[in-house]
């Protein structure tokens, strides 16, 4: 009698301990998990919807305010487009990501004492130029000769932002042309630095050091936590040393209620999650919606998909063990009864 109100007071707080840890290692082995963030970027095809969505609400953005940055009116939305989609192809942005996702979440994580991330931006400025040179050496050589009216309208345009070439002015060459076309593209792109040091930016964060150290108490915690439900199984299995069928039922009779409880709650809260958090995206223009709604869906459904998978695993592993302690225990009856 004894051996078992100790068992069941043990079990009492095994049983929210359980839910606690499980929650915990799910979120530590999903959401801090590099490869997690790698997996589900590359299954939504994100790479090429920033490519694509991104650019073009961008593009149309600076259309409608009549902004164009220093780039030259010559250059076409669409041609803008092809031209940056050329410097900055996908391969190269999921090289980059990645490269973040995995020296980020090895700092936040303590795994490592530093960031170093160097995005190299001039091969990206080299190739920008070499695209936009392409298409005005292109567009220019179909352009047709001026006539004396278009001759004065460029005379008149010149200097201004509006600056645009419809027409090749008697005599002129295409290198004259590009070197006139591209001068305020190339003060833009000579702006931008050699080399960006993400890496460093990235431990200047003002929050960074308060983050890691936030990570370090999770990990301790989930850590702790561990410890303390082997513990409690130790102590039940101890108790009930002598009576090994019992003992199977005190630790696995918790574990089937609690992982039963899990498994459904796992897939409802895959649902509930991704309608809450396509809320936070409702700002956002239309185009662009399906873009980080996609993300998050892929991550929730990850992070759910992995804790009913494995809640489910245990489900059948306690059911298993109960069946066995079962028919151990009826044998040891009808063996006693004899």
């Amino acid at each position: 009698m004894v051996r078992k109100i100790f068992s069941v007071l043990f079990i009492l707080v095994f049983m929210p301990l359980f839910v606690v840890v499980f929650i915990l290692f799910m979120v530590r082995y999903s959401l801090f998990n590099a490869n997690y963030y790698k997996s589900a970027l590359e299954k939504t095809g994100l790479y090429n919807s920033i490519l694509d969505k991104g650019l073009n609400y961008a593009l149309e953005g600076m259309s409608k305010g009549n902004v164009k940055s220093g780039v030259p009116s010559i250059f076409s939305n669409d041609s803008l487009k092809d031209i940056i989609k050329k410097t900055i192809a996908p391969e190269w942005l999921k090289k980059y990501t990645e490269l973040i996702i995995d020296q980020s979440i090895a700092y936040i994580m303590n795994d490592s004492q530093k960031v170093e991330i160097i995005i190299p931006t001039s091969e990206i400025k080299k190739s920008l130029t070499d695209n936009a040179t392409q298409y005005l050496d292109k567009t220019f050589a179909n352009l047709p000769e001026c006539t004396a009216e278009q001759l004065k309208k460029l005379e008149q345009q010149s200097g201004s932002e509006s600056f645009n070439i419809d027409c090749k002015p008697k005599g002129a060459s295409t290198l004259e042309l590009n070197q006139q076309m591209m001068g305020s593209l190339n003060e833009l792109i000579n702006s931008l630095p050699e080399n960006y040091n993400l890496g460093e930016k990235m431990m200047q964060g003002p929050y960074m050091a308060k983050t890691r150290d936030s990570i370090r108490q999770f990990k301790m915690f989930s850590n702790i936590g561990l410890i303390v439900l082997g513990i409690i199984l130790f102590i039940i299995a101890l108790i009930n040393i002598q009576h090994f069928s019992s003992m199977l039922k005190f630790i696995f009779i918790p574990v089937l209620i609690v992982t039963l409880f899990i498994f459904p709650a796992s897939f409802v809260g895959y649902f509930l999650l991704k309608s809450f958090a396509s809320g936070f995206f409702v700002t956002l223009p239309n185009e662009l919606k399906s873009v980080p709604d996609s993300l998050v869906s892929a991550l929730f459904k990850g992070l759910f998909t992995n804790a009913g998978v494995f809640s489910g695993i245990l489900v059948l592993f306690s059911i298993i063990l109960l069946i066995v302690a079962y028919k151990m225990g009826k044998r040891k009856t009808e063996i006693v009864t004899k």
